[in-house]
């Protein structure tokens, strides 16, 4: 019983040192508790076991849920940027073993044939100072299909770095390195100017007229969750996605109408996916506050007939 005190908050005189809480043995001693009798513990006891195991496997199953329509994103975006979106279009080998066959009509291109990779500007103490400072963009920023404009660093960018990392609405902008390798984000013109830092490439089509990085989002997201970027499946084994190796790596390109036929049908189903991830994670929290509320009432008397 004491340990559902606890956990309800009971004891708010107890110390507390670099955000860990300690409970010392004269605080436990003292506390005042209400106690019912050995009968009704028994009674709440099972009460409380009964109703909160219930609640434990309905959660269980919808995270289930959860990481099966996880599953089905990715198994649909993967499917989308390397077969297209008619299944009885002909096939042929990529000659890229994770890419395996293609649309016939796709082409298999180095990505630095096709985009521009700029690493961003590097940090240094000297251009935290300046006549020239500007926001810019760090890892943090970029996160999966959202990047962060608030309260954004500074930087100095003279004029002469000005035109090579100013970003462009449409730019795509990728993860270098970390645990976040690959991790991509467009830009969309959220501030009238905005820069980024090294540890961010800039992915610009060398020709608008045959690519656009929205269908380029999708590859990525594909690649990276399916851990394109990680040699030989291991994350330890690589800390950065260098402008080099990413302008080496590999991708099926279909034309830049069937590229926006792709993202169009992606972007439709993938909103659905998400409207029911979000219901079911809040019928998550909900089972989660209903547990909690249903341990505090038994446990202070509150629910009639327990007592």
């Amino acid at each position: 019983m004491l340990a559902i005190y606890y956990a309800r908050g009971t004891f708010p005189h107890i110390k507390q040192s670099t955000g860990i809480q300690n409970l010392d043995l004269p605080s436990l001693l003292n506390t005042r508790v209400s106690i019912p009798s050995l009968e009704a513990q028994r009674t709440i006891a099972q009460f409380l076991n009964e109703k909160t195991t219930t609640i434990n496997r309905l959660i269980e199953k919808k995270r289930a849920l959860l990481e099966r329509l996880a599953e089905r994103r990715q198994t649909i975006i993967t499917c989308a940027v390397t077969k297209g979106l008619n299944v009885a279009t002909p096939l042929k080998a990529s000659g890229v073993t994770w890419l395996g066959d293609i649309p016939a009509h796709w082409v298999v291109s180095a990505l630095g044939y096709r985009y521009e990779v700029q690493l961003g500007r590097m940090l240094n103490a000297e251009r935290a100072y300046g006549d020239h400072l500007k926001p810019y963009l760090r890892v943090y920023d970029v996160q999966w299909g959202r990047i962060n404009v608030d309260d954004l660093p500074l930087m100095d960018y003279p004029p002469s770095a000005q035109e090579r990392y100013r970003l462009r609405p449409g730019d795509l902008l990728v993860n270098e390195g970390g645990s976040y390798v690959g991790r991509s984000a467009i830009w969309r013109g959220e501030l009238e100017e905005c820069y980024y830092q090294k540890a961010l490439h800039r992915l610009r089509p060398l020709n608008p007229q045959l690519d656009t990085a929205e269908f380029l989002y999708f590859v990525m997201e594909m690649a990276t969750k399916n851990d394109v970027f990680i040699a030989g499946g291991n994350q330890t084994t690589i800390d950065h996605l260098t402008a080099e190796q990413l302008r080496h790596y590999r991708f099926a390109f279909p034309p830049l109408e069937e590229q926006n036929q792709i993202v169009a049908a992606l972007s439709t189903s993938l909103r659905q996916n998400e409207e029911l991830r979000e219901k079911i994670s809040l019928s998550i929290e909900r089972l989660e506050e209903y547990r909690a509320a249903l341990i505090t009432s038994a446990v202070t008397g509150d629910i009639a007939g327990l007592q």
